[in-house]
This record gives C-alpha cells, sequence and structure tokens, in this order.
C-alpha cells in the first residue's frame, strides 16, 4: 500500500490553542482512497524544524501532505522551506495572482505587497488553485516522492484534497478503492453490542474488516473493504447486506447509516408527515434546538422552545404546577411530562419534546445523583415520560442527554406517524 505523512505546521497546534482536527481529516479521506498514513509529525513556524521533518518523514512515506505556513505574514515560512527543499527559484504564477486580485476586490480591498507574495511559488512546483481564499496548494516531486503544501485553513485544505489532490494521487496509482458502511447505535453500550451481534461478526469473510466506534451515548459500526477497478458495485452490496443484519438485530437502537445524523432523521420525519415540533429544554440549556437549527428548512417544522432552567420558568411559562414542583422536583416523570405538554400548547405544535435532569458536578441527591435525566415527549395521543442514568461528567451528561432526547422523540415519531 502507499505510504503518507502528515506535517501540520503551525506553533498554534504545538501550544493546544488550536486543535489539528486537519490531520484526522485527511488521514481518513486517503485511507478511503487505498493510501495508509504511516506517521504524522508536528512542527511549528521554524524553518529548521520544517525541513528536518521533511527529511524524516520522506525517508519512510511516498507522499508527505503539509497544512499551514502559506499565509503571507513573517512568521508563514513554509514556502520558503519548499523552495529550499526543491531547489527552486521564485516565479509570480500569474493566475493565483489573477484570483488574489478578484478575491480582494470582492471584499473591497486592493492587493498589498504580503497579498501579492502568496502568488509566488517554487519554479518546480505545481500550482494546485485555491478558490476558497488566497493562498495556492503546491504540489512538488523529487526523486520519486510527492510533497504536497495545503493552506491550513480547514475548508480550504478540504475543498483542495477533494477536487484536486486526491484525483491526482488516484491517477498516479490506481490504488484499490476503499469502500466502508456505518451503522448508528444508540444507547448500547459497545461491549453489550459486540456480544449482541459476535455471530455476524464471526460471519465476515477476511476481506471485510469490523470496528467499533464508540461515542458518548452511541457506537458507530464500520466495515470496510478494499475493491478493484470493477468489483465496487458488488462489494457494496455485499458490506449493506451485513450491515442489514446488523439492523435488524440491534432494532430501534439503530438508527442511522454513513454520513446520517438523528437531527436529520427527525427533520426528515417531521417533514414528510407535515408535523410540527416545540422544545422544552432545562439540562440541556438549548443544546437541543442548536442540532437542529444547523439543518436547512427546519423552520418548516420546528415551532419553538423553551430554555426552561428555574422552576419559576417551568411554572410561568409551561405550566408545571407548583405541585407538581413541590412534590416531586424539578427533575422527575411528572415535571418532564408537563413541560412537554406545556411547550406543545405555548407553541401549538403536534410533538412536544423535554428534558430535565441533573448535569453535574453539583446538585445530586441519593434519590436524584449526578446524571439523572428524565426525557418526555407529547402528542394528542399521549404523553410519556423516561429516566436515565449517565455519568458524572457535565459536559457529557449534557451530549447524551441531547442524543437520548432525539432518539426518544424518534420512536415516538415512527409509533405514531
Amino acid at each position: 500500500m502507499i505510504q503518507a505523512a502528515l506535517l501540520p505546521i503551525g506553533e498554534e497546534l504545538l501550544s493546544g490553542s488550536v486543535t489539528d482536527t486537519n490531520s484526522s481529516w485527511i488521514a481518513a479521506r486517503l485511507k478511503m482512497a487505498g493510501i495508509s498514513v504511516r506517521q504524522k509529525l508536528t512542527v511549528g513556524d521554524n524553518a529548521d524544524a520544517i525541513l528536518q521533518g521533511l527529511d524524516l518523514l520522506l525517508k519512510k512515506a511516498d507522499i508527505l501532505i503539509m497544512t499551514g505556513g502559506l499565509g503571507p505574514t513573517k512568521d508563514d515560512v513554509t514556502k520558503k522551506c519548499l523552495l529550499s527543499w526543491s531547489e527552486s527559484e521564485w516565479i509570480r504564477d500569474e493566475p493565483t495572482y489573477e484570483r488574489i486580485r478578484a478575491y480582494m476586490a470582492a471584499r473591497g480591498r486592493e492587493v498589498n505587497v504580503l497579498n501579492a507574495s502568496q502568488a509566488d511559488v517554487p519554479s518546480r512546483a505545481k500550482v494546485l488553485p485555491n478558490y476558497l481564499g488566497t493562498a495556492p496548494g503546491l504540489w512538488i516531486e523529487r526523486e520519486g516522492k510527492i510533497l504536497i503544501s495545503l493552506p491550513g485553513v480547514p475548508y480550504e485544505m478540504k475543498a483542495l484534497i477533494d477536487q484536486q489532490v486526491l484525483p491526482l494521487l488516484k491517477q498516479r496509482y490506481h490504488t484499490p478503492v476503499v469502500l466502508e458502511e456505518i451503522l448508528h447505535v444508540g444507547g448500547i453500550p459497545e461491549s453489550e453490542l459486540a456480544l449482541q451481534i459476535q455471530d455476524i461478526e464471526q460471519s465476515l469473510p477476511d476481506t471485510i474488516n469490523i470496528a467499533y466506534l464508540p461515542e458518548p451515548g452511541l457506537v458507530k459500526v464500520k466495515l470496510t473493504t478494499q475493491a478493484e477497478p470493477g468489483q465496487e458495485e458488488t462489494l457494496q452490496t455485499k458490506l449493506i447486506e451485513f450491515i442489514h443484519q446488523i439492523q435488524q438485530r440491534v432494532g430501534l437502537a439503530g438508527f442511522g447509516r454513513n454520513e446520517e445524523t438523528i437531527e436529520g432523521i427527525i427533520f426528515s420525519l417531521l417533514k414528510t408527515s407535515g408535523k410540527t415540533l416545540s422544545l422544552a429544554e432545562s439540562c440541556t440549556g438549548g443544546n437541543i434546538s442548536g442540532k437542529l437549527v444547523q439543518i436547512p428548512g427546519i423552520s418548516t417544522v420546528l415551532k419553538g422552545g423553551v430554555i426552561a432552567y428555574a422552576n419559576e420558568i417551568k411554572n410561568s411559562m409551561l405550566g408545571v404546577t407548583s405541585e407538581t414542583l413541590l412534590q416531586y422536583g424539578a427533575v422527575s416523570e411528572q415535571t418532564a411530562k408537563e413541560m412537554a405538554t406545556g411547550v406543545r400548547s405555548v407553541c401549538q405544535s403536534d410533538f412536544g419534546l423535554s428534558v430535565t435532569g441533573v448535569a453535574g458536578p453539583e446538585g445530586g441527591s441519593p434519590e436524584k445523583p449526578v446524571g439523572t435525566v428524565w426525557i418526555g415527549v407529547s402528542s394528542a395521543q399521549s404523553t410519556e415520560a423516561y429516566p436515565f442514568l449517565f455519568e458524572q461528567n457535565r459536559q457529557r451528561n449534557i451530549q447524551r442527554s441531547v442524543l437520548s432526547a432525539l432518539l426518544t422523540l424518534r420512536k415516538k415519531l415512527l409509533s405514531e406517524l
């Protein structure tokens, strides 16, 4: 298999002020193209460190992808290192300069000397046009090795990888295509899920690999295989068959495949049926709404919501009775039900979803420890509430509450629509 290495550049990556998400994204894209990442080395904006990194990584890799350090300021030294490594001279790439000029003009600005310098490239480099920013990507070949330098801005880098780098690499190496199918399973711990589907896993041929990718509240089951040209359709069908077997085994816990999200599934169910939703959030503090409003067109199904953190808001805005709050408390089945029915009434929606709980790290009791959450869901047909007990970590409790609430709503929608 063709070997690649990654060299992310930037002092901000070393200091921890910025998380390097680019490398994991690139590695996943390369893997799907049949190219494995052998090593990764992070360096700061220092010419000696960059050149040492180049030499070290290219001893074992066929391809090196660098990200960052292509800006116009003095701390951006990547291009100077590429000039030295490739034994090149500076040349002005006129198409790049024209794109920079147009980019600046569209923003009411003129090209200054620093902006213009981004069009100066090593003479032995192939320019990869950047249509989303000012710094072009660069492709340099030397002694059988390929060095690819890309801007560190994630959306610019991703466009260059998908639109230019991967097509060129596939054309060069004719690598096998990596196929994958993913099933999202919610509410079943990884170990229990593995036991539940162990016979299916044992029936997989040696050419199909299975991986369990756990996240708070869910596990992604991923099947992968490699396909030579002409085999893609047959092998993809085989992966889908095994995914369907797992789906049947886990039932409603399997809620989506591949790039599907639970919020996207909720939107689709509501949109198709012409129904609407409203939200009453306490311990999730608007995070469910935040998930849903990322979806274009969500306004057609989401009527509104109330962040009812304080008891007086639960009472005055959602109609949770003082008697309920006094007798059962804010975190209870009764309160969750009244929140769900209350927000459905206030917003005049078909479905109401509520969440109330003890996110932590304080506020727990022996009867209701940190991580106790009640999720209510209401419709004209019925109102239910379900208890959950998560963990001691506040952020994970919120994250798991959001997912559990949407999964609970999905079950309600599937049973009534």
